[in-house]
């Protein structure tokens, strides 16, 4: 959704023809400067008293700049007098997260690395969805899969690995066990957190790679009535639309949206009916609403999802039973998914020390799948006669997770936290074997406490407790022992303004998903099934991280460095059955046959080096560098190694108001391995490619409209060769040769208008 926040000003008109600066505290700005846009020429830059005379002759577009504050667009007119109000900038060190921390507080103070991807970035790429948004960031690798969607990998991990979260609660999985990132809209969300290494204290299983927390946009209190619409279309086939409305009272919010994207679908070769990016539609809303009782505020949400997919089948000739005559026949299939994602949060101040969070909500997820037969010449169709061609299966979590926070503790702010979690998990339908599968609940508390030893030193230590229904002992191995909590420090130096050092060690865990232990698929093509022995996953994390900023003048730039290490155990990976093990009801010769297994010992460690610049808030220029290297068991202690290279960059050309956005990414070959049954290692290899966008922004109407519109994939890549005989891994599920991975180059256009 196309929702940018700019400036807030004041306007206002007196007898003196001057135009006057003021901040937030209404005390006059000295030196401000003001431009006339179109010209660049200045006007003038204010004196003592924060003003400036209003020389122009005629209705004029502004710029208005001062050093650490946000910049100001409008058009004055002559003979006028005028007062802004400017605000400072936020610096990026010290935006608000939410994500690792049990409270909110600024990025320079989070004992965690947050990678925040904010809705400018969004509106720059063009992004509709989380697949558009996350394929060029680095360190993440989207696969597409013309079945399962678009899946994501995360320092090596695959997207299982991943934890999803919507406002800290965690999302269902997909029918693939990973999560179809197209699935997931960006029109409600303000931005995105990420953050890189396991979070299982905090977020309990499922948070292995690290953690994706899409964080919606909040109705403010005392808000008039505000909203906008917005509009998208691509060349390849997209046509997207949606809209919000909100509105403050006094101790009451409301915000409701929706939309709707419809994608024609898109495949390489124009002429096949069949089309490798499905065709489909989607509808969405969302609804929130918050109420203030005193020191209480409770906050509810729901939010729906409906997708419908086609995969059509290519026309054979074929005799026709209904009307027994011979005629060009398709079997096509129509995917119906539902999601649902509702909860309700309550933060009450206990005093000025302490407080209670309590946040409950479910995510539901249904695909329901149906096999038509139809024939093409006579204009016919019906439902498929084989049970096995229709299923609808579906997962529900629930959650309740609760915190006593006190702070204040001693004389820098130490702060204790003590919580419970509850996560009860169902699965049914045809593809869930329910003879064994009553689903899972997995019960938690845990503590944590930050230590803010001094100005500079912060320590955490955080320990979590899991009752897991179907795990009971749930214990793992810490310095040699069986315990039942997993761990995790962190460590946070702060020697100066311009330098911060973030140590951490992370104990990951996540149990076998409801998929890996009872999935159930048959067909004659098919026999996948879920293996109920599975033991759960166990990692140890290291992560070392720098930051060095410094602003001289104009400029501001910043570095950071990351080194990581990873090591997992029991890591669960979908496998080639023996097929001298298959029921008598399976035939030996069916083409798929998988389940799942424990791999022994998985490593992955890698680096990433980031440089941010910006210059007079018009130039950002942002490269980045990436190394990963992966082993294990199943790679007999050889390393495979991938690498990746990013650049973001954008320039504000002052004279047309126009931002000008540039996003590249270059991915190395990327190999996944498993050892084969001689012993030997099998490869799968993901050849290497390069990504490249070019987008334009522009405010039209003072601020009210805005334009984007753009080019993306400028190198027209298709298709990217997958080569090997490697059997396990995301890969393994797509097949090898040449696979389509991009569109090619498209166009596109997005408007949003505010009001």
């Amino acid at each position: 959704m196309l929702l940018i926040s700019y400036s807030n000003y004041c306007y206002s008109q007196s007898k003196i023809k001057s135009i006057q600066i003021i901040d937030q505290h209404n005390q006059p700005l000295v030196g401000v400067n003001i431009v006339e846009l179109k010209s660049n020429k200045l006007i003038g830059i204010t004196d003592s008293n924060g003003t400036v005379a209003n020389s122009v002759d005629t209705k004029t577009s502004i710029y208005i700049h001062y050093l650490g504050f946000e910049d100001l667009y409008f058009t004055i007119k002559p003979n006028e007098g005028y007062q802004f109000q400017m605000h400072e900038t936020v610096d990026e060190l010290d935006e608000v997260v939410v994500t690792g921390g049990f409270t909110p507080t600024t990025a320079s103070a989070s004992l965690f690395q947050v990678k925040r991807i904010g809705v400018a970035e969004i509106e720059a790429r063009g992004a509709v969805n989380m697949s558009d948004l996350l394929e060029q960031q680095q360190n993440i690798k989207i696969i597409h899969d013309n079945v399962l969607g678009s899946r994501i990998i995360l320092n090596g991990l695959s997207g299982v690995n991943v934890k999803m979260l919507i406002d800290g609660l965690p999302l269902v999985n997909g029918s693939g066990d990973d999560f179809d990132l197209n699935q997931l809209n960006l029109n409600d969300i303000e931005r995105i957190e990420v953050v890189e290494g396991p979070l299982s204290v905090q977020y309990g299983s499922n948070a292995l790679a690290g953690t994706i927390n899409m964080i919606s946009k909040k109705p403010e209190t005392d808000e008039p009535w505000k909203g906008g619409i917005n509009t998208y279309a691509e060349t390849v086939g997209s046509f997207n639309a949606d809209f919000n409305v909100r509105k403050g009272w006094e101790n009451t919010s409301l915000a409701v949206s929706g939309g709707r994207n419809q994608f024609l679908g898109y495949d390489l070769d124009s002429e096949k009916r069949g089309k490798f990016w499905r065709p489909k539609e989607q509808y969405y809303g969302n609804v929130r609403l918050k109420q203030q009782i005193k020191d209480v505020s409770i906050a509810g949400f729901y939010q729906q999802f409906y997708e419908q997919a086609e995969g059509l089948g290519e026309p054979q000739l074929g005799l026709n039973s209904k009307i027994q005559k011979v005629s060009h026949m398709a079997r096509d299939n129509e995917f119906t998914t539902h999601r649902i994602n509702g909860g309700i949060n309550v933060e009450a101040a206990l005093s000025d020390r302490s407080q209670i969070q309590v946040m409950n909500g479910i995510s539901y997820y249904e695909q329901q799948t149906q096999k038509f037969v139809r024939d093409l010449d006579y204009n016919m169709e019906w439902l498929s006669e084989n049970e096995a061609d229709h299923d609808t299966t579906s997962f529900f979590t629930a959650t309740s997770r609760g915190s006593y926070i006190l702070s204040d503790i001693g004389n820098y702010n130490s702060t204790w936290v003590v919580g419970y979690e509850a996560n009860i998990n169902k699965a049914s339908g045809g593809r869930v074997n329910e003879e064994e599968a009553n689903g899972y609940d997995e019960y938690s508390l845990y503590t944590a406490y930050k230590w803010q030893i001094s100005e500079d030193w912060a320590f955490q230590s955080a320990f979590r407790y899991t009752y897991n229904t179907y795990f009971k002992n749930g214990t793992v191995q810490f310095l040699g022992m069986d315990v039942p909590v997993v761990p995790s420090f962190n460590l946070l130096y702060k020697p100066s303004e311009n330098w911060q050092y973030r140590f951490s060690y992370g104990k990951g865990y996540r149990a076998p998903s409801m998929r890996e232990m009872f999935y159930l698929m048959q067909d004659q093509n098919h026999y996948i099934v879920g293996n109920p022995d599975l033991s759960p996953e166990v990692g140890d994390n290291f992560n070392f991280q720098t930051t060095y900023a410094q602003n001289y003048n104009e400029l501001k730039w910043s570095i950071n460095t990351n080194l990581f290490y990873n090591n997992i155990t029991n890591k669960i990976e979908m496998v080639e059955m023996d097929r001298s093990l298959l029921p008598p009801d399976v035939p030996e010769n069916t083409p798929v046959v998988r389940t799942y297994e424990n791999i022994e010992n998985f490593v992955s460690t890698g680096f990433s080096v980031n440089l941010s610049t910006e210059y007079k808030s018009r130039f950002t220029f942002d490269p980045g560098f990436s190394f990963l290297a992966r082993s294990g068991s199943e790679a007999s202690d050889q390393f495979f190694n991938s690498y990746e290279i990013t650049l973001r960059s954008s320039y504000l050309i002052r004279k047309w108001d126009t931002r000008v956005n540039l996003f590249y990414k270059y991915n190395s070959p990327y190999a996944e391995f498993a050892k084969n049954a001689d012993g030997t290692v099998g490869t799968q290899t993901l050849d290497s490619y390069n990504l490249l966008d070019l987008t334009f922004t522009k405010p039209f109407f003072n601020q009210k409209l805005l334009a984007t519109v753009g080019a993306k994939n400028l190198l027209n890549v298709t298709t990217v060769n997958i080569y090997g005989d490697g059997s396990k891994g995301i890969l393994s599920r797509i097949g090898t040769g040449e696979r389509p991975i991009n569109y090619g180059t498209t166009l596109f256009l997005k408007l949003g208008y505010q009001f």
